[in-house]
């Protein structure tokens, strides 16, 4: 999309909570970035997160995505975790975003939503010896499909120029995802 400018990948950025300036909870993102001109100061939270796990559990990625939106007061707006089981040979990706509390219709408290799931397991008949095994089609991408990141959510603007929109991360790039993270 033509959009390298207007995108600046913050690594694995260190912040602390918000108004927190000497100390106190704080937190490094596994990945982030943010929106230029927008979010690119040292200060700035990203739009952007990514939380991954080997040896953290599914459920420590979970209250650390629960930190990131709070700390940042919203400002965050995606954060992807990634859970990586060598046992069973499976990759979970969660997409959190946060959305109005279902109980309280039209009010402005959002909380955290998992709005999506995608489990990468290697094909059953695919030992660590054999040659498929850094193949990317013997691995199988769960039915919820590509991955979905919300260009205003990412921008914080909405698509404006000619083909700007969603980033979609296919089912074939995840499939290379999981090939070169086993490798």
């Amino acid at each position: 999309m033509a959009l390298n400018r207007n995108w600046v990948p913050m690594g694995s950025k260190i912040v602390r909570g918000q108004g927190d300036r000497h100390g106190g909870d704080g937190a490094e993102a596994d990945s982030s970035g943010g929106p230029m001109p927008g979010r690119e100061l040292e200060v700035d939270w990203p739009t952007l997160l990514v939380e991954a796990g080997d040896s953290e559990t599914l459920a420590e990625l979970r209250n650390n995505m629960k930190w990131w939106f709070s700390a940042s007061d919203n400002q965050v707006k995606i954060v992807l975790l990634a859970k990586f089981d060598r046992v069973q040979d499976h990759i979970i990706l969660e997409k959190w975003i946060e959305a109005p509390a279902p109980s309280q219709p039209g009010a402005s408290t959002l909380i955290p939503d998992c709005a999506q799931v995608i489990t990468i397991t290697r094909d059953p008949g695919i030992t660590n010896t054999d040659p498929l095994q850094f193949d990317h089609t013997s691995y199988i991408v769960s039915s919820s499909g590509a991955l979905r990141l919300e260009f205003d959510h990412l921008f914080l603007r909405q698509p404006a120029a000619k083909g700007e929109g969603d980033i979609i991360i296919s089912i074939q790039d995840l499939q290379a995802y999981t090939v070169n993270f086993w490798r």
